[in-house]
């Protein structure tokens, strides 16, 4: 089950960016992110309210850090991801969106002096690798002569942590 569940996420993750491409040119962005986190308040209600009702002390104390998060972090991802969408790719948006953790990582080195481990510094090595291999389709010559559209550029924004609520 843990392994479905895994599949799905990913089916579920990386469907998003398809979706959205798809409807483009049907639904605006910013109201693409708001009817789809409208759902998912109304789906996750079932089965949190009671938790949320129990604890709205903590709710309350910290309900502006909440919203922050929540405007920052999550619809404010999908709203700039539904935005780059208009005028990039699905696969562009997914390849450059694949760099957020090398971000993070350079991030959290140059803000909090955080050290990589050697399997750190090995998985974000071969991250890069990835990507870039991918992009590239293994010809030095394609990287050299890549282009970023408005679209790129947003999703390479979306990917800084300090968009995405990702860095401490």
């Amino acid at each position: 089950m843990p392994y479905l569940l895994l599949i799905l996420t990913t089916l579920f993750w990386s469907g998003n960016f398809v979706l959205s491409r798809g409807m483009h040119t049907e639904i605006p962005p910013f109201t693409l992110s708001f009817w789809r986190w409208t759902l998912a308040l109304l789906i996750l209600s079932c089965f949190s309210l009671r938790h949320l009702l129990a604890q709205r002390r903590i709710v309350l104390t910290h309900g502006k850090y909440i919203t922050m998060q929540g405007v920052l972090g999550v619809a404010g991802f999908n709203s700039l991801i539904y935005l780059a969408i208009q005028t990039t790719t699905a696969i562009n948006a997914v390849l450059v969106n694949s760099c957020a953790p090398i971000i993070i990582v350079l991030f959290s080195w140059a803000l909090y002096n955080d050290r990589l481990s050697l399997r750190q510094y090995f998985g974000v090595t071969l991250s890069l690798i990835g990507v870039m291999l991918i992009i590239s389709q293994g010809e030095l010559a394609t990287l050299l002569q890549l282009r970023f559209n408005r679209g790129d550029i947003l999703v390479f924004i979306r990917c800084w942590p300090s968009s995405s609520g990702t860095v401490r």
